[in-house]
Order: C-alpha cells, then structure tokens, then sequence
C-alpha cells in the first residue's frame, strides 16, 4: 500500500484533532445542567469559528512559507507503525493543533447548545397541555404495534381546537399512542386502525410535554425525546375518536422504505401465526425490536446474545463481513472481471452494499446510518490503498456523524456500534492470507462477533446494569446458529413464506440451550453504578486484553476491569439508614436500607404486556444503588400500582421474606418467598434501626376494599428520626391510627403521602399527630386522578410540611439529615421542569 505524502499527513492530523476537539465539545454540553444565554452560545460559535479561521491562515502561510524555502522537513509527521499508529512533531504544530482543537471544540459546543435550545424552545407550551385539539399531519417510521394498541411518530401540518379555531405553538413531531378502549377485549383494526407509514390522518389528540421517570441506573426518557426531536406526547383522545380520519398516503416523496418494512411486516403476519417467533422474524429481517417477544428478550439478554436478535450496528458489521469475502471469491472466477478490477475492492464495496440494504432494510435509524458510515470510510481508505493507521480511520468516520447528529455522544447505541468497529479494526489479524477453505470464511464473522462481546463487555455493563458471564459461551452456542440457520430462514421467508414453517425447529432448540445457561448459578451478575473514570479505564482495559500484544500486557488489562464490576460499597452507618423512593410515575416503590439488610416497600404499577416498573424501573435502581438481594419485601395492599412490578423482583434477585397483606391465593405467594401477613405489632432491629408494623389490625373484614387493609410501617434510627410509610391508607384508617397512636408513636420526621396524595386521606387530624418535616407524594405525571388533590396539597402547606412530588424531584435520597432529589442531583438541561402545586413549604 502506498504511503500518504508528508504534507497530507500534516492535514491527516489536522482533521484528527478536529474531530476529537468536536466530539469532545459536544460531550461536554451533554453536562450542564442549563444551556446558556443565547448570547453566550452565540459568542462561543463565533470565538471558536475565528478560532478556526485563524488556524487556516496560519497553517496555509506556514506550508506556503516552507514551498518557496524549498524545506523537505515537515513539521509533523504521522505514519503507520501499531494499531494507534505514530506520530512525530515540532513544538510549533503543537501550537497550531492546540488553537485548532479550542476552536473546534467551541464550535461543536456553541453550535450544538443553539439546535439543542431550539429543540428545547419547540416544545409543547405548558398552556396546551391536555388541551383537545384536532390535527392534520403524516405518519412517520414504522409504527410499534402492542396488545393495547399503537404507537408512532406524527409529523404535524396543521392542528386546530374542537371549536375549528387555528393553534399555534405545537411542536413539529409528537409520539402518539392510539389504545383500544379498556372495555374491549381484542385488537383489530375496527377497534383501533393501524396507521401506516407515510399515510396522512386528521387525529383528535391529547398532548403533554416529554417527562419519564427519573431514578439512579433508570433510562432517561425526556432525553431521547431530545434526541428524536419529539416536542410532545400524547395519545388519540377515546372521546373523541369519531373525528379520527384517513387522508390518504402522501406519494410525493417516491420511494418510501418505511412503508416497504410495513408491507414486510404484514406479510410476516399473515404468514407466522405464532406471536413470539413472528416478532423474532421481524426483528431479524426490518429491523422491528418493538415485536420481538419481551420473553425472547429477556432470556437472550441474559444469555448475553440479545444483539444478535436484531439490526444492530455490530450485526451489520458482521454481515459485511461476510459478504465481502463471498463476493470477492465469486468474482475471482471472472478473469476479465479481476482485469478490469480487482477482487479485494469488489468484494469490500459489495460488503458495504450490503451492509447500506440491510441498514434501509432496518429502517435506516442513527445507529445503521453510524455503522454504514463508518465501513463506507474503511472501504474508501482501503481502494485508495492509503496506509492509514486504524485509530485514524475510526476518528474519520466519526466526524461528519456528530456534526450531523451531536446528540449521538449521548446514546449508547453510537458508543456501542462505534466501539465495535474500533475493536474490529484494532484486532484485525492482518494482511496474511489464510488457507482458502470455506470453514475459515465463516469464521471470520464468528470471531468478529466474540470480539465484539468480550471488548464491549463493560461498557454494556454500565449501559445495561448488568454482565452475562455466561454471554462467551452463550454466543459461540447461539451465533453460528443465529447467523448461519436463523437469520437466511428468516431473510428467504420473505421471497418464499413456506420456509417459516421450520421456525418451531431452529428457534425451540436455541431457546432450550439459552434457558439451560441462565438457569447456572452466577449467570448474570449486576453491576453497580460505576464513576465515568472506571468506565474509561475498564474500556481501555480490555481493548488491551483483546490485543495481540504479549501476556503481561493482555493480563494487566484483565485488571483495569475490575473497578468496573466490584466498586466500593455505599452504605449508610450503624444505627442509621438510607430512603430511596422510586420515581414509579403512578404508583410506589422504597427501599429502606441499613448496614446490612435491605427492605422494599411495593414495586410499582405493572403495564401490561410483560411490562412492569419492577424490571423497567426498581430492579436496576437497585442494582445500581449496590442491593443485590432483599431480606423483606413488603406488598402494602393488593392494588395493580402497588403490587405490579414485585414479580419481576422476586424472579430478578433473592427475597428473604414477603410481608404483604394480600390475600392466601394471590399469584404472587405462589412464586416460593416464605410469607408473613402484616399485622399492627410485628417489629424487629436491624442494625440499630427498629421497623414497627402499625396497620392492619389484624382484624379487619376481607370485604373492605384493599387500601383499608394497607401496611402502615414505621421506621427509626439510633438517633430518633424516624419515617412512616402509608400505603394508600385512608382517612377512616387515618383515624383509627390517631386513636390507637396519639403521642410520639405516630410521629416521625418524613412522610409517604397516604394514597399518593388523594382526597381520601391526609386528615388534618393525621397530619396533626404525625408532624412530618417533609413529605413525598408519589404520583405520575399528570395523572388521570388528578393526584396530589390541590386541597390535599394546601392541607401540606398549611402547616408548613414541605411537601415534594415524583414527577417533579424524580428519585428522593434520604439519609440522616440530606434529604436530594435525583433530579436535583443530576440536572440535565433537556430535563423538564412541571409547572405543579406541589413543593409547598420549605425543603431540601
């Protein structure tokens, strides 16, 4: 391969550093908690474009300067030699590259804080929210079908109220939902028709600003609103769904590939009437995660090859892999062919063909446009036969992607495609040829798939909270079948349906063989939320582990992971313990924590469809927060908000004991957790801290409605604070409480909300007797109940009870006298700030 020119080096660095002084910039955004003035973001882009133009001219006059004195010395040179490459210059370009690298960096900082506020500044106004109104708009991307109804992208055209008045000030794009009414049983299209891409609709709509969920290892709705320039969600209001219509397709725009995908899936439908093998087919043929069984994902998750069940960035990496080879074997068979051009290049752009038709195929979302770029710039590189070390075809790639779309950096998608190329390249065995046999062809993708799994391991650890030490050998069993049986099953299925009638054969055994390894002791172990520093050095350290570099070397790098996977431990001391109320939205979930032991109080609201808040929401809280197992976990009634998610954890980790006050049969004392009734009297210690059970009697009918059978527990420290957690008590119970508990027994610093702050409870003669400091009302976001009641919250605020809420202080920590929100903890500028009542009162 021939050598670049030493002047074009110089360049080749040049645009190195810019591109890392971008990506760097537009990180470094990702952390303020606020975006600046406008002014200031406007100052900052045109400091760093002077900047920049102020390295131009210098860089210029220097290289012109060196042409007419006739200098063959240039002053930096970069040159192949290791995965990293090397590269030598005088201290005047470093100078020169300091200036271009601030420059750069306050271009990408300045420029990304301007589209970013104009995202943010197009959000819906607070005025609109749960305003019906009518609007006109096209349907985009594939549509994501669940048992309840239908969920999509809507770019609007025009919007107007009921009253056929014009509305202004509505976001671009919303994400809408259109469910079937709760009295219908089926879904079909009569009872809610699916929209198809690129159709035109007249939708009565109900809208809401972006919130989601706000807890420690938790994903971060509201920023992924951000990243899909969604400005609004909402859902198609049941009341009015008469004045719902279909426009007709919008054909000016040609060829559609969203609406191919759709024509696919139905076709997929029709074809496989099995729901869970036809949304494996549909994840491994379009690209539809959304239809894959959340069983399936869950098993494969934890067998560590879930990637492998969908078009991701690596597996179309790992299809260009195969096809190039392929296709440059079967042209060598032409020999005029390889005259006119060589096998190598043929086979490299056919591999990127392919892997830019699997992309569309997939939808051609962020992460396969990130990969298709990435292998465009390695088979340019490669034709060009230009010797460019690995690193700097990496950094080249990434360049016009975060330029294009800054918000990238902060998605795990791009770090995870992007690292998998950057580990192929590094790991690349080189130039020499292997013996031409098909058996090694093949296993160039396999090796390049484990590769991928090994290197990536601790950053999917903190993207995803836990580790399958079972995923090695969970993907030498599955890939092969995955890739060389599954996937051209599924892919012909398509041009010939009959073949899917094998389905039940190659997909059976391979769910048998995943569940046999999850079901090994220690199969997935959770990770604890880890500092950005241990990430980095974990990544490094098992690139270094995956390099052919000698033993002590790849060892070493075995050891950088290790502050990854056993971070020290944060517990409170003895006599004392930590609160962690769970941002649930409507529903609630605590842990109560000592020095030793862990308690959950509920598990929060469950879904439908699998999908509960136990294993979207409270499981990875706590794993994150370093609770692995629980000694109580306490049901405080029967209700759906309450008791949804505590199946996901009694199935995710280990459960001494259940205290509950659900009835014998309930299905959740059948899942093997020995069980205790909650009975006023029952108490105990753990490390200096009592826990008292005050409610229910013991006594009471089983006719009354469950949150009159409510478990009320007290909780105090060494030192006397104290907190009482309600359930959905009412104000009957309230009362009997007061009579049974006048005095300090019923007092205590911090309060759960009774009933989420419902109308019901919160008597003035119960919060008379209690006397919290502060309280928590844990609720969703503008909830259907209207929850916390505005009478309920003035009740708080007349005597001067701070009184905070979910939606607003995300997570709430309290440990002896710090009392945070998550949301105060970490701010985030694309964070939303609801305009509410609550918050009456002093607080934290």
């Amino acid at each position: 391969m021939k050598q670049v020119s030493d002047e074009a080096h110089r360049w080749v660095a040049s645009g190195v550093t810019a591109v890392v002084a971008w990506v760097l910039g537009v990180a470094l955004l990702s952390a303020w908690p606020s975006l600046p003035r406008a002014a200031a973001m406007w100052a900052l882009l045109g400091l760093g474009l002077a900047m920049c133009w102020l390295w131009a001219v210098w860089a210029l006059r220097a290289q012109r300067s060196r042409q007419d004195s006739g200098e063959s010395r240039q002053p930096c040179t970069l040159r192949a030699g290791g995965p990293w490459g090397r590269l030598r210059c005088a201290p005047t370009w470093w100078a020169q590259l300091a200036l271009l690298a601030i420059g750069m960096g306050l271009v990408a900082h300045g420029s990304t804080a301007l589209r970013t506020a104009q995202r943010l500044e197009q959000r819906l106004p607070h005025a609109l929210e749960g305003v019906p109104l009518l609007v006109h708009g096209e349907i985009e991307g594939l549509p994501r079908r669940t048992q309840q109804g239908v969920q999509f992208a809507f770019r609007v055209v025009a919007a107007k109220d009921l009253a056929g008045h014009p509305v202004d000030g509505l976001p671009p794009r919303l994400w809408l939902g259109w469910w079937m009414d709760s009295h219908v049983e089926l879904l079909t299209a009569a009872t809610v028709p699916e929209p198809r891409p690129g159709e035109q609709w007249q939708l009565p709509v109900s809208l809401k600003r972006p919130h989601g969920t706000f807890n420690p290892g938790g994903f971060d709705a509201e920023r992924w609103f951000l990243e899909q320039n969604l400005g609004a969600a909402g859902s198609v209001s049941s009341g009015h769904r008469g004045l719902a219509r279909r426009l007709g397709a919008d054909d000016s725009a040609g060829f559609n590939a969203d609406r191919w995908r759709a024509a696919l899936r139905e076709r997929i439908d029709a074809h496989v009437q099995d729901d869970a093998l036809a949304g494996l087919v549909a994840g491994l043929t379009i690209g539809d995660q959304s239809s894959v069984d959340a069983r399936d994902w869950q098993l494969f998750r934890a067998a560590g090859v879930a990637h492998a069940l969908s078009i991701s960035g690596a597996h179309i990496t790992v299809f260009a892999a195969l096809a190039a080879p392929l296709a440059a074997a079967l042209w060598r068979r032409w020999p005029r062919g390889c005259l006119w051009c060589p096998a190598p290049w043929v086979g490299l752009w056919i591999g990127g063909g392919c892997a830019w038709g699997y992309a569309l195929l997939a939808g051609w979302g962020l992460p396969a446009q990130r990969t298709v770029a990435m292998l465009a710039v390695v088979c340019w590189a490669r034709t060009l036969q230009l010797n460019w070390p690995p690193l700097l075809v990496w950094l080249v790639a990434a360049g016009p992607i975060v330029v294009i779309d800054p918000w990238a950096v902060g998605q795990a998608g791009f770090w995870l495609s992007f690292a998998a190329v950057g580990l192929l390249l590094v790991t690349e065995p080189g130039p020499r040829r292997l013996p031409g046999s098909v058996l090694q062809h093949l296993w160039q993708p396999l090796r390049s798939q484990l590769l991928i799994s090994l290197g990536l391991a601790p950053l999917a650890a903190v993207c995803f909270g836990e580790v399958s030490l079972v995923g090695v050998l969970g993907n030498l069993l599955a890939l092969p079948w995955i890739t060389l049986v599954l996937t051209p099953l599924c892919l012909l299925g398509l041009w010939w349906p009959m073949l899917w009638h094998a389905l039940p054969w190659v997909v059976d055994p391979l769910r048998a063989v995943m569940a046999a390894l999850v079901s090994l002791p220690w199969a997935v172990v959770p990770v604890p939320g880890a500092s950005a520093w241990a990430l980095g050095v974990a990544m490094l350290g098992a690139a270094l582990a995956l390099m052919k570099w000698p033993l002590p070397v790849r060892l070493s790098g075995l050891v950088m992971v290790l502050p990854l996977m056993l971070p020290p431990p944060r517990l409170p001391p003895s006599g004392q313990f930590e609160m962690w109320a769970w941002d649930v939205g409507q529903g609630s979930a605590v842990l109560v924590r000592t020095r030793h032991h862990a308690l959950l109080l509920d598990a929060g609201p469950a879904w439908g469809e699998g999908r509960d808040a136990g294993e979207r929401v409270v499981v990875p809280a706590l794993h994150h927060v370093g609770v692995h197992r629980l000694d109580e976990l306490v049901i405080t009634h029967r209700d759906l908000d309450h008791v949804g998610g505590a199946a996901s954890v009694l199935k995710a980790m280990p459960v001494r004991r259940v205290r509950s006050s659900l009835e014998p049969s309930h299905p959740l004392l059948k899942l093997g957790a020995p069980h205790t009734p909650c009975r006023r009297g029952q108490a105990w210690h753990w490390d200096g801290v009592r826990f008292e059970v005050l409610h229910p009697l013991g006594h009471e009918s089983p006719k009354l409605k469950p949150n009159a059978l409510s478990c009320v527990l007290r909780i105090e420290d060494a030192q006397g604070r104290s907190l009482l957690l309600t359930g959905d008590l009412e104000r009957e119970q309230e009362r009997v409480l007061v009579e049974l508990d006048s005095g300090p027994t019923l007092r205590a610093d911090g309060l759960l909300v009774p009933h989420h702050g419902s109308q019901t409870s919160s008597s003035e003669g119960f919060l008379q007797a209690v006397q919290p400091r502060w309280a928590l009302a844990q609720a969703g976001y503008r909830n259907r109940y209207g929850h916390p009641a505005r009478a309920v919250v003035q009740r708080y605020a007349d005597r001067d009870i701070a009184l905070w809420s979910s939606p607003w202080c995300g997570a709430l920590r309290w440990q002896g006298d710090a009392l945070h929100c998550w949301r105060a903890l970490q701010p985030r500028h694309w964070h939303d700030h609801p305009v509410t009542h609550e918050r009456s009162g002093p607080g934290p």
